[in-house]
C-alpha cells in the first residue's frame, strides 16, 4: 500500500482512474498481519475486548508483563470514546481510533511492527482527503465489502484446510519431542540440576533498604551524641583552652554528621557520581 497518499501524490485522469505518484514510501502486511487487522476490525465492532486484547498481544511483541485486565479496560475506553459517543457512523474518526489503539500499544508496552505504522500514517492521510471531498462519507459503510472480502478469504475451505494441517504437523511434532522433554526434566530434578528461581524485585531491594536505614540511623546517633558531648564539655571545668578546643572539634565533626545526614535525605540514598565534577576539575 502507498504510505504517503497526500493529496499531492493523487491524480485522477479523464476516465476517473486514479493515479498514485512518488512511491517512495509503501507499506506491505504479509497475509497473516492483513488477518489480525481484519480480525482486529471485526472484534472490535463485536464489542469483544477480550478478543481484543488477546489481537493486539498477537500483533505486536510485549516488551514487559502486561496486565490483560488493565489492558481490557483500556479498550472498553477506547471503544466508549469512539463507538457509543458517535451515533453516526459517518461522523466515526476513524484514524483517530486506530491512532488510539496505536498508543495503547504503546502504554503497555507492546512493541508493533513498523508496518503498522505506516498503515496508520496512511489511513489517517486518506481519511483526511475523503472527509475534505465528502464531510458526510460513511467510512464503515466505503469499507465493509474489503473487510468482508479479506474476512471470507481468511476463512475459505482452502485456507482452513491450510491452517488444520499446519496445526496438525505442529501438534505432531511436540507431541514426538514430548517424552524426550519429559525424561530430561525428570533427570535434572533427579540431579538436582532443576532450579526454580522466584523473581521479586521489592525484596531483593530489602536487605539495600535496610542497609540504608540503619546506616543513616546510626550515623543520626553519632552525630546526636557528638553534640551532646561538645555541649557537656563547653561547660565542663577543664582549663579555658583546651575545653574551647575540644569543643570545637566536637562541635566540627556533629556539624559534618549533620550536614552528611542532610545530603543524604536529600540524594535519598543514591549513590553520588563524581565523574562529570572530575571533568570540570580537569578543564
Amino acid at each position: 500500500f502507498h504510505g504517503d497518499p497526500h493529496a499531492g501524490n493523487i491524480l485522477c485522469d479523464d476516465e476517473g482512474t486514479l493515479c498514485l505518484l512518488d512511491l517512495g514510501l509503501v507499506g506491505e502486511l504479509s497475509p497473516e498481519q492483513r488477518a489480525d487487522v481484519v480480525a482486529l476490525l471485526v472484534a472490535t465492532f463485536a464489542n469483544e475486548s477480550s478478543s481484543i486484547a488477546r489481537i493486539l498481544l498477537k500483533m505486536g511483541t510485549p516488551t514487559q508483563r502486561v496486565s490483560l485486565m488493565e489492558l481490557r479496560a483500556e479498550i472498553d475506553r477506547i471503544r466508549a470514546k469512539f463507538l457509543e459517543t458517535n451515533r453516526s457512523a459517518a461522523e466515526l474518526d476513524s484514524s483517530g481510533f486506530v491512532q488510539e489503539f496505536a498508543d495503547a500499544a504503546q502504554k503497555f508496552r507492546i512493541k508493533l511492527a513498523s508496518e503498522y505504522a505506516v498503515l496508520i500514517k496512511a489511513v489517517a492521510t486518506i481519511e483526511g482527503i475523503v472527509r475534505q471531498l465528502h464531510p458526510d462519507a460513511d467510512i464503515v459503510s466505503l469499507a465493509r465489502p474489503f473487510v468482508q472480502s479479506t474476512f471470507m478469504h481468511k476463512f475459505s475451505p482452502g485456507d482452513l484446510f491450510k491452517e488444520v494441517a499446519s496445526e496438525v504437523s505442529t501438534i505432531g511434532s511436540l507431541a514426538h519431542r514430548l517424552p524426550t522433554h519429559i525424561d530430561q526434566l525428570l533427570h535434572d530434578f533427579e540431579t538436582g540440576n532443576l532450579q526454580i528461581r522466584a523473581v521479586t524485585p521489592k525484596l531483593n531491594a530489602l536487605p539495600w533498604t535496610l542497609q540504608q536505614a540503619a546506616s543513616r540511623i546510626s550515623l543520626s546517633l553519632f552525630a546526636a551524641a557528638i553534640s551532646v558531648c561538645s555541649a557537656m564539655v563547653l561547660v565542663s571545668a577543664l582549663p579555658e583552652w583546651p575545653r574551647y578546643l575540644l569543643a570545637g572539634v566536637l562541635a566540627l565533626m556533629a556539624t559534618t554528621a549533620w550536614i552528611v545526614l542532610f545530603g543524604w535525605h536529600f540524594f535519598r540514598g543514591q549513590p553520588v557520581r563524581l565523574t562529570p565534577l572530575m571533568k570540570i576539575f580537569k578543564r
